[in-house]
């Protein structure tokens, strides 16, 4: 925790001293460069003469992904019928209580326990 914070505080301080740093010092050699951009070669332009020579000439049949409707229904598999009554709750007749008879449970271990030394490292 402790290299952490100095680490923290370290890079802090660098960046506020960058922040707030004259720039006397440091020379700044002005050199101006005439730079010209053609603005041209980004308009879109359309060819002048068409040429599709490299388009496929085979057609795709897109009827084998159509839909189709059977010419006679079957009912074979039928999804069965679910009745309501089968998805009410149903609440047991008698509550069995057999299985944590025998353990006792201790109140005092569900208590929160403060310790007897802090730990601060």
């Amino acid at each position: 925790m402790k290299a952490t914070t100095i680490i923290l505080a370290a890079l802090f301080t660098f960046q506020v001293s960058v922040l707030f740093a004259g720039n006397e010092s440091s020379t700044v050699t002005s050199a101006t460069v005439e730079t010209t951009l053609d603005l041209t070669a980004l308009i879109p332009a359309t060819p002048i003469e068409a040429t599709f020579e490299e388009v496929n000439s085979e057609v795709i049949d897109f009827t084998a992904l159509a839909p189709v409707v059977p010419a006679e229904a079957e009912f074979e598999e039928m999804v069965p019928v679910i009745g309501f009554g089968s998805l009410a709750p149903v609440t047991p007749v008698g509550a069995d209580f057999s299985d944590g008879a025998d353990q006792m449970i201790n109140i005092n271990t569900l208590a929160p326990v403060t310790p007897m030394v802090a730990d601060f490292e």
